[in-house]
């Protein structure tokens, strides 16, 4: 059987939930977790993004992967945000030769478009947090702190920067606590990067987000005018002084975010959010490329990619080690392919 229907074979195992018998050195059996369902027609082993996530941006499997993706790293907020532009746009022009990106961009393009697609609007808001806090290298928070995760720079005497994310229907305004916001940007002298994606296209059908961004620093917060002629000092000394129009929170009009966004240089591109058809069609590109090692190479990151699931979705600890030799079975296979170039 050659390589193509080996693959065959596989894809419609993974699709149907079919026992793959695949088998891990000193490790228990496990059976495969059923494939899942949010986008059922593309044709590789899919990730389920969840709350335990990006957590840790210095190890765990999930910065693994991520890294193997060519993300996680450093860089300026505009490199780390391109690499993702790069991942999930392909032609027939741009795919890659190596294995490693191929795998990536599989990954990335479906676990991407099914925040967007198959989740309510909270629960893709909080997941594009966990799911970005992996794309910059960094952790995500929670709270009731301004940012949502902290990314990790080169910088010596500012070892992380606060970002705060937010995932909006076109024209609708930045909002949230100004106590917050002043207590970082002014009392602690932390600027705060604003990573805005605005979702385009008809009412419940994205086609694609918008990313945008820009920083909040103390010029910023002091003389900038954010809504109604105020800035963002205006409304925090409303709030402090108990004036009887004060608010809890500031909002930033939609035309000021894409001006002072455009002002710093902040306007980054577009992320598609491919269908179930598109998906497969650049699954289908990006497949072409790949060489002798596919099957192999599609087998451990299915068995990785479904460990990885049971790990943090049921707490399998057990799971967990398996899913480290999976890994390495992975790492081994994308090195065998290196050697074949």
């Amino acid at each position: 059987m050659n390589k193509l229907n080996k693959l065959d074979q596989l894809i419609s195992e993974v699709l149907g939930g079919g026992k793959l018998n695949l088998e891990l050195v000193n490790e228990e059996q496990q059976p495969p977790l059923e494939a899942s369902k949010a986008i059922p027609a593309v044709p590789y082993p899919k990730l389920q993004l969840n709350k335990n996530w990006g957590k840790n941006p210095s190890s765990g499997l999930d910065v693994s992967l991520f890294q193997l993706a060519g993300l996680a790293q450093t860089g300026s907020v505009e490199e780390r945000l391109q690499r993702l532009i790069k991942l999930v746009d392909c032609t027939a022009e741009t795919c890659p030769n190596d294995v490693r990106e191929i795998i990536a961009r599989l990954s990335i393009m479906e676990m991407f478009s099914s925040i967007l697609t198959s989740f309510e609007a909270q629960s893709s808001g909080y997941l594009f947090e966990n799911f970005m806090a992996l794309v910059l290298k960094g952790s995500a928070l929670g709270g009731t702190v301004i940012q949502d995760i902290e990314i990790l720079t080169d910088e010596e005497d500012l070892p992380t920067k606060p970002v705060s994310l937010k995932l909006l229907a076109d024209g609708k305004p930045i909002k949230g606590s100004i106590d917050n916001l002043y207590k970082t940007v002014i009392e602690e002298g932390r600027p705060v990067i604003y990573i805005i994606g605005y979702k385009a296209g008809s009412k419940g059908n994205p086609t694609h987000v918008d990313l945008k961004y820009f920083t909040i620093d103390e010029e910023f917060f002091k003389n900038k005018v954010v809504i109604k002629g105020k800035t963002l000092m205006t409304i925090a000394q409303e709030r402090m002084s108990g004036a009887e129009n004060a608010r809890s929170q500031f909002y930033i009009a939609n035309a000021y975010v894409h001006a002072y966004s455009k002002q710093q240089g902040g306007t980054i591109g577009m992320l598609p959010i491919y269908s179930a058809e598109q998906l497969r069609e650049k699954a289908d590109i990006l497949t072409e490329a790949l060489n002798v090692p596919v099957f192999e190479i599609y087998e451990s990151l299915n068995l990785f990619s479904q460990l990885l699931t049971k790990l943090y979705i049921e707490n399998d600890h057990s799971a967990g080690t398996q899913a480290r030799s999976a890994f390495d079975r992975l790492s081994t296979a994308v090195e065998q392919d290196e050697k074949l170039k």
